[in-house]
C-alpha cells in the first residue's frame, strides 16, 4: 500500500517529507545521527497526527508500518500502547536504530546477555530501567539490543521506531524459574 492509498494525497506529502528526512539520517550509518533527526522531527510535531498510528489493540500494543524502504535500507514503525501494555523481552535481529516517545510515558528495561549454555538457553542481566517521556529517544545497537518496553503511564502512548531495515522477525526471551531464559524466534505482524 502506498502512502497515498493509506493517508490520501495531502497526508502522503507529509509522510514523504518525514521519510526523506529519515533517509538522509540513515544514510550516515550512525544511530546517533538518526536519534538526533528523530528528536528534531518529534519536536517539530511531525508525528503528532494520530492517523500515522494503528488503533490501540485490547490484547497487545499495535504496530503500523509507516515505511519500509524498497531497497531495504530502513523501516519506520509507529506503535500504539494502552496503559500497562508492553513488549516481551526481545532483540532486534541485529538491526540498529532509534525509538522516539511521541506521547505518553514508557519504561525501557535493557538486558545484557551474560552466558549461553549447551541447550541454547541464556542468562540475561538486567542492566537498567529507564523512564522515557514524550520527546525522549532510545537507541538500538546490535551489540546491546535486548530490551522490553512498557507503557508506564496512565494514558495512551505513541512511539516511533526507525530500524536499519524492516524487523519482521526477532527473538523473544522467556524467563525460566532457574535463572535461564529460553529463546524463541517470532514473526512480527502489523495492524496497519
Amino acid at each position: 500500500m502506498t502512502t497515498s492509498e493509506r493517508f490520501g494525497s495531502a497526508r502522503s506529502v507529509h509522510v514523504d517529507a518525514i521519510i526523506e528526512t529519515i533517509a538522509r539520517a540513515v544514510a550516515t550509518d550512525r544511530a546517533t545521527t538518526l536519534a538526533a533527526t528523530l528528536a528534531d522531527l518529534g519536536a517539530s510535531g511531525a508525528f503528532d497526527n494520530v492517523s500515522l498510528f494503528a488503533a490501540p489493540g485490547e490484547s497487545r500494543y499495535s504496530r503500523a508500518r509507516l515505511w519500509a524502504d524498497p531497497a531495504g535500507h530502513f523501516a519506520v514503525v509507529c506503535m500504539t500502547w494502552l496503559p500497562g501494555q508492553g513488549s516481551a523481552v526481545h532483540d532486534h535481529a541485529g538491526r540498529w536504530g532509534a525509538e522516539l516517545v511521541v506521547h505518553g510515558t514508557m519504561r525501557e528495561t535493557s538486558y545484557r546477555l551474560s552466558e549461553r549454555d549447551a541447550r541454547g538457553r541464556v542468562r540475561l542481566v538486567r542492566e537498567r530501567e529507564t523512564p522515557l517521556h514524550a520527546a525522549q529517544i532510545g537507541v538500538v545497537l546490535p551489540t546491546v539490543d535486548i530490551h522490553e518496553l512498557r507503557n508506564d503511564g496512565p494514558e495512551l502512548a505513541h512511539t516511533v521506531h526507525v530500524y536499519s531495515s524492516l524487523v519482521d522477525a526477532c527473538t523473544m526471551f522467556t524467563p525460566g524459574g532457574d535463572g535461564w531464559w529460553t529463546l524463541a524466534p517470532v514473526s512480527l505482524t502489523y495492524d496497519a
